[in-house]
């Protein structure tokens, strides 16, 4: 995440938006949606409010741009597994990877995400919302193909194991930490492991 500095120069719309958004995030993460002021992320970003207006309507809209930051970079993930892999099997392994590696890499993303959420109101709301149930409905589908192909086993229940990886995989953001002597790619295959071996048809 690049740090928040004034402008100088040309006026760069995305840049600017994007210093908007990098003291949002620093500033939910430190005090909280309600806690932070539409001045103080113009202040974190050194622009002016006519800046912030040209951008966003209020900071709900900023907070659901950090939302679609994290949730843009899933769905195109999951668009070149798909693609990439015709196997349940390992679209699911891949995709359980992504899932921890995101949210190691979008780790502040995540986290107002589940601190911050309820601040989402009306259409803001849903749209986060079908873009989180459509990731959910893809992954049901890949345990499908893979219990209709015998490879998952049937008698597990396809809501229980796509929220119950979906959380396992979330979750990660409350404890992963550099230096505790793994790597996002060796949380990620645990959790691979995991998760395939509860349902692996045996």
């Amino acid at each position: 995440m690049s740090k928040p500095a004034k402008s100088r120069g040309s006026y760069d719309p995305e840049r600017t938006r994007q210093l908007l958004v990098d003291s949002a995030i620093k500033l939910f993460s430190e005090r909280g949606f309600s806690g932070t002021s539409m001045q103080d992320i113009v202040a974190g970003a050194g622009v002016t409010k006519g800046a912030f207006y040209h951008h966003f309507e209020s900071k709900e809209d900023v907070l659901k741009l950090i939302h679609d930051q994290f949730l843009e970079a899933q769905a195109q993930e999951m668009e070149r597994i798909l693609a990439e892999f015709s196997s349940p099997v390992d679209q699911l392994r891949e995709t359980i990877k992504m899932s921890v590696r995101g949210v190691v890499e979008y780790r502040e993303h995540v986290a107002i995400f589940f601190q911050e959420r309820r601040n989402l109101t009306g259409e803001r709301a849903q749209q986060v919302r079908a873009r989180r149930d459509e990731v959910d409905r893809q992954i049901a589908d890949i345990i499908r193909r893979g219990q209709d192909s015998g490879d998952f086993d049937s008698r597990i229940s396809v809501p229980v194991a796509v929220y119950g990886w979906v959380g396992m995989s979330a979750w990660v953001y409350t404890w992963f930490r550099p230096g505790l002597g793994m790597t996002a790619e060796d949380v990620a295959n645990q959790l691979a492991m995991l998760v395939l071996d509860g349902l692996l048809a045996k």
